[in-house]
């Protein structure tokens, strides 16, 4: 055991800052799936525009809430909303938000189930219908190929 740790320190300091969040992007980048991530903003906007409300505007700047979220179900194995008013208040600080939301799911193969699981549930078909503005959704898998999904919303003070 004294040697993994002691090996594990090595790796550690021989890294530097940039190279660990370099091999963290990396891991995270290799278990996302983009396509599916656009296909659930999509799918929602149809969903919302049929409902007679605005398209969400994806924004690539909150979109590390939603995978740091993911990933974290991912390393759980379970869903959670674990820490989401830490999440939202680090958002709405350097977004200026005026309102947060997330929703979370597990083991959906597709956009449309996922969305559709959302909508036959109250508190997530709220968020989906809300008076929100900006989105952005991370999916990523487990090692037995399980997808997790969070979708982060949030309404800016200048729309």
């Amino acid at each position: 055991m004294k040697k993994y740790i002691f090996a594990i320190c090595i790796v550690m300091l021989s890294c530097s800052n940039e190279e660990v969040g370099e091999l963290e992007q990396e891991y995270v980048t290799a278990n996302t799936n983009p396509e599916l991530e656009a296909a659930v903003i999509d799918e929602v906007n149809k969903y919302r525009n049929k409902e007679g409300l605005n398209s969400l505007e994806y924004d690539a700047s909150i979109y590390k809430y939603a995978a740091e979220q993911t990933q974290y179900m991912v390393s759980t194995g379970n869903i959670n909303h674990n820490n989401f008013e830490g999440r939202a208040t680090l958002l709405s600080k350097s977004t200026q938000a005026e309102a947060v939301s997330e929703n979370v799911a597990k083991n959906y193969p597709d956009a449309q189930s996922v969305v559709s699981g959302w909508i036959s549930s109250k508190g997530h078909h709220k968020n989906i219908i809300g008076n929100y503005t900006h989105t952005a959704v991370s999916v990523a898998k487990d090692a037995k190929g399980t997808l997790y999904y969070t979708q982060i919303f949030y309404k800016s003070p200048s729309k």
